[in-house]
């Protein structure tokens, strides 16, 4: 018996301990600050980024442990992937 699956497996994305910046640039080392913000706006995180005392410079801590809540991690985790290589 064959079994076939169309499911494919993606890692899940990581937030490292550094900033939000450095945590974005990951996806596209040499981003500029314009592209940083699109993609954080594509990932609907801009919002709540701006709305933090250091903005794109607050340290995440390992795995977004100083984020509160799970949805402002989510949105941050979209965000590298937004940026094209």
């Amino acid at each position: 018996m064959v079994y076939e699956s169309n499911r494919s497996c993606e890692p899940e994305p990581v937030l490292f301990a550094t900033s939000i910046r450095e945590n974005i640039k990951y996806g596209k080392h040499d981003a500029t600050e314009e592209e940083i913000d699109a993609a954080c706006v594509l990932a609907n995180a801009a919002a709540f980024i701006k709305r933090m005392p250091q903005g794109y410079d607050t340290l995440v801590g390992d795995r977004g442990i100083q984020l509160s809540g799970g949805n402002s991690e989510g949105h941050l985790k979209k965000s590298p992937n937004s940026l094209k290589r």
